[in-house]
């Protein structure tokens, strides 16, 4: 082959470099979704630029054509890459589907094989021809139906990946905003140069400017990867967050960045104003750093946080989720990599204050109860106690926990009462039926005494009970 230095490889040249950059920062990234079809589309349009470059340098009419097929390898692919990139990233990945896999593949494949062969049937292109443009040349084709084919499918497959795209992405965030337009931009703009191409509207007649303002693609996708973080902040994350649901989400990756929160966990963020994401979760969130580092300290699942602001004093349950990656082995098997985590803040604050002021009304009927200078004894539709006062621990000299879920037999001095009727008094009692009746008991130390018990219907904590009161009447009986 026959070369000649032409000027207008630079740009060419300049993408090339930077699809090499963009696939060697992206590697190490493969594991997230939508990277590895991130990687494929930027080496499709590396091969694009280069080998038209190539063609530009070749002299004869053979070489050039023989670079021009190479193209189509890149050509007829770039646009379906574009659509498998934008349906992964957003969540739906359609190339483990032979069913989508397959009909998308065809018609790029027919065109590879049709252009290597078109000289028996010219339906790529009809006659090609060099063409004299000052001291270089450039090649000219006569596009065949096979071509206009494939350029209406690359078209329609680039329009459905960018609605898939602007249909998930979250516009109303700074971040991904900006990360939106660099990608859409990065996108459309090659297609808009093939379209000046194909219209012969370009500067250059004949010279395509698609692969040239690959050159421009790569520095908008470029932007988008390191200025915006892509590969790290992928969009779909919002997924797992509700915009507008009271619990405050943030999303972290593995080096504590905030990968995304929702509204309500900006009430933990320092400055609301500045931007947040892509920066470390302590750095943004102060007031998180002693929860989180509680949390790992003691491997519980939940702390509390107590943000105040203006007076305002709320009460948040802290948890964190780990967040695995959804990539599928051949197997079937699920990966269990981690691929960061889900901080849940959950407001409490209403319900902490329900409790305090439980926990108080607890202790004004504590009080209440055990201040009373009879026995008392709360007894469920069976007759066992629920609860029992001090003076009911005094009379008998057993604690508490003795009385909870026995019967008034176990308090019985054997032989001096009748149990039926006792359980029968308790029953009608229930039934709203008020009782007085006598009762001889046995204290702790084995000493027999007589009861005045009264009963009657009540409620505890909303259910129906038996309330019982009892005083001792030892003295009296001795007065009698």
């Amino acid at each position: 082959m026959h070369w000649q230095f032409n000027p207008f490889i630079l740009p060419l040249i300049l993408a090339i470099i930077l699809g090499i950059g963009l696939a060697v920062y992206s590697w190490p990234h493969r594991q997230k979704p939508g990277v590895l079809h991130f990687l494929f589309l930027v080496m499709l349009a590396g091969e694009w630029s280069l080998t038209y470059a190539l063609e530009m340098l070749a002299v004869s009419l053979p070489d050039k054509v023989f670079w021009a097929k190479v193209q189509y390898l890149s050509i007829s692919f770039i646009s379906v890459a574009w659509l498998f990139f934008t349906f992964d990233v957003t969540g739906r990945t359609i190339t483990r589907k032979l069913r989508f896999l397959i009909p998308l593949l065809l018609v790029p494949v027919a065109t590879v094989v049709l252009a290597w062969t078109t000289e028996w049937h010219g339906l790529m292109y009809r006659s090609v021809y060099l063409q004299q443009w000052g001291p270089y040349t450039i090649l000219h084709q006569v596009y065949g139906p096979w071509f206009w084919v494939i350029i209406g499918y690359s078209y329609l497959m680039t329009l459905v990946g960018t609605v898939r795209l602007l249909q998930w992405y979250n516009w109303k965030q700074s971040l991904y905003r900006g990360q939106g337009v660099s990608l859409l931009v990065g996108v459309i703009l090659p297609w808009l140069g093939n379209l000046g191409y194909l219209l012969k509207i370009a500067p250059i007649p004949n010279y395509d400017w698609t692969p040239v303002l690959f050159s421009f693609s790569g520095l908008m996708l470029y932007f988008a990867i390191l200025r915006y973080k892509f590969l790290d902040l992928v969009p779909f994350a919002r997924a797992a967050l509700i915009q507008n649901m009271r619990d405050g989400m943030i999303v972290l990756d593995n080096q504590e960045r905030i990968l995304d929160l929702n509204q309500s966990a900006y009430r933990f963020v320092d400055d609301p104003k500045a931007r947040v994401l892509g920066k470390k979760v302590h750095l943004a969130c102060p007031v998180l750093q002693a929860p989180l580092e509680n949390l790992a300290r003691e491997g519980t699942s939940s702390v509390e946080v107590t943000p105040g602001a203006q007076g305002e004093q709320w009460i948040y349950e802290l948890e964190s989720t780990p967040l695995y990656s959804n990539d599928v082995f051949p197997d079937g098997r699920k990966s269990t990599e981690i691929m960061g985590r889900l901080l849940q803040l959950r407001d409490v604050t209403e319900h902490k204050k329900a409790e305090s002021e439980l926990r108080r009304s607890e202790e004004s009927y504590r009080g209440l109860f055990n201040s009373a200078m009879e026995a008392v004894y709360i007894h469920n539709a069976h007759g066992r106690f629920l609860d029992v006062n001090q003076g009911a621990v005094e009379m008998y000299g057993y604690s508490r926990s003795f009385f909870i879920g026995k019967t008034p037999e176990i308090l019985a001095a054997p032989g001096r009462n009748d149990i039926p009727d006792l359980l029968n008094r308790i029953a009608r009692a229930f039934a709203g039926e008020a009782q007085r009746f006598e009762f001889w008991g046995r204290r702790s130390t084995g000493q027999e005494f007589p009861n005045e018990v009264r009963l009657y219907k009540g409620k505890y904590f909303g259910e129906d009970v038996v309330i019982a009161f009892a005083i001792d009447i030892t003295e009296r009986k001795k007065a009698e």
